[in-house]
């Protein structure tokens, strides 16, 4: 029999999030079995039912990496910031749970943000993080809940696709 429905996750309930250790709740990281949907979703073919995989992981890691980026600006009330790819991973890897390389993370930075400029000091290599630029690559949108990120991408890979 085809299936086409979803259900709520099981292991996040339907919030897309999960607590990273089990006695303490304050730290959530992206649900491992949903993907951050909070649905688990039918694949079509069987009652067996599945997540949908990202079709591109790089454009996923891009946004997630732009919104730690938007993040920290935000945080340290900063329009321009230096930000260590080290840290960025950090970041990602915290708030997400998903582990990238550096190289990865500064591939994607390069190929999807090509305006923040690499720089090394004594500790690694860093970008100087600019407002202006994660301006340029989102936009608010209003829905029902109110405003809502949406992250662009440069107008190169989206000819690319």
């Amino acid at each position: 029999m085809k299936n086409f429905d979803s259900e709520v996750c099981p292991q996040c309930e339907g919030s897309g999030e999960v607590a990273d250790d089990p006695f303490f709740d304050d730290v959530m990281v992206t649900c491992p079995t949903c993907g951050g949907r909070g649905e688990l979703i039918g694949n079509g073919e069987d009652e067996d039912r599945s997540v949908k995989p990202i079709e591109n992981t790089s454009d996923f890691y891009a946004v997630l990496i732009l919104e730690e980026i938007s993040c920290h600006l935000v945080l340290c009330n900063s329009a321009q910031e230096k930000m260590h790819i080290c840290a960025i991973r950090a970041m990602v890897q915290r708030k997400f749970g998903y582990l990238l390389n550096l190289k990865d993370v500064s591939d994607i930075i390069r190929r999807h943000y090509p305006e923040f400029k690499f720089k090394k000091d004594d500790t690694g290599v860093y970008i100087l993080a600019d407002l202006a630029i994660v301006n340029k690559y989102t936009r608010t949108r209003r829905t029902i809940n109110g405003p809502s990120p949406t992250i662009l991408f440069a107008e190169e890979d989206l000819n690319a696709k």
